[in-house]
């Protein structure tokens, strides 16, 4: 089983419920109202495993609200209105992501909404030692901004998509392996974003396993696991490589990445389904992609055409 997907929504106009809101979802310990006439908050999060998205937008008065030491990490994305965070910056740009102290800050918010995303330092902790192949590696985040136009523009396109295919599709929610995914994306996409010790550690040494066997203990792992949650470290256990060896080994070997084998397996085995299913008892092309992995229907049906030279819902009807 995979992670599931739990969703909540507030909505008040009372300045004493929204700090029991605040403090629940932000950890705000305390705030202040610049007068209550108009004042509105609203408040959504949907949770998934270690993984929290939340939006925010607050209506009416102004305020600043204090929020101690979290053991949260929180990313936050401002759409709208105006934002300052004292130990970061004094007007935070729309659509910059930034990554909020986790010993604690003071936020000064006018008309905003946001977008932001929680994780648990455990998760991403483990995810950073799997990624690198190395059990011991210190992670401490070392600056609040992106570490470059491009990486804030990963992290921007990721959390769009992520609200657009995943969240707001039901097939995509209902699908473990997509559920999944977005989690290990999301843990990748902020330990490349932001500065950290992750990306100033020295590389792991390097692979000494025999090439081939060490490729067809991936490939059959991944042949085997298509329908499992598995990402890039697990085939790399699975092959007895490093992440980083094993993307050398499929690239030299195969001119192609894990992820990218793992797609087109999945690919396979979607167009196994489509031409086994029978439409007249429900069967349609999103729910079959869905449970192979793919929450955008769209690029589904571009991969599958570029492959299969039509469109999957022409191999459904035939």
């Amino acid at each position: 089983m995979g992670p599931a997907v739990h969703r909540t929504r507030y909505s008040t106009q009372d300045p004493d419920q929204a700090l029991d809101i605040l403090a629940r979802v932000y950890s705000v310990r305390q705030w202040t109202l610049t007068g209550t006439e108009g004042f509105h908050l609203e408040v959504a999060t949907t949770t998934i495993g270690p993984l929290t998205l939340e939006a925010a937008r607050t209506r009416g008065a102004a305020g600043t609200q204090t929020v101690d030491f979290t053991d949260t990490l929180r990313i936050d994305h401002l759409t709208a209105g105006r934002l300052a965070i004292d130990q970061v910056t004094d007007k935070v740009l729309p659509a910059t992501p930034l990554l909020l102290p986790p010993a604690g800050y003071t936020q000064r918010w006018s008309q905003a909404a946001m977008h932001s995303v929680a994780l648990d330092p455990t998760a991403v902790q483990a995810h950073a030692c799997a990624l690198h192949g190395n059990e011991l590696v210190p992670l401490h985040f070392t600056g609040f901004t992106p570490v470059s136009t491009a990486a804030s523009r990963y992290w921007t396109e990721l959390l769009t998509h992520t609200h657009r295919y995943v969240l707001s599709n039901k097939d995509a929610t209902d699908s473990p392996l997509i559920l999944d995914q977005t989690v290990r994306h999301l843990l990748t996409a902020l330990l490349h974003t932001f500065p950290s010790t992750f990306l100033e550690a020295p590389p792991p040494s390097r692979d000494t396993a025999p090439v081939p066997a060490a490729l067809r203990r991936a490939t059959s792992f991944i042949d085997s696991h298509l329908a499992e949650s598995i990402g890039i470290t697990d085939i790399a256990q699975a092959a007895r490589l490093s992440p980083r060896g094993l993307q050398a080994v499929f690239r030299r070997h195969l001119d192609t990445t894990p992820t990218a084998y793992l797609r087109r397996a999945r690919l396979a085995a979607a167009h196994h389904d489509l031409l086994a299913a029978d439409p007249a008892t429900g069967a349609t092309v999103g729910g079959i992609a869905a449970r192979w992995g793919f929450a955008h229907r769209g690029r589904f049906a571009t991969a599958y055409r570029r492959i299969y030279d039509q469109s999957p819902t022409t191999t459904l009807r035939c």
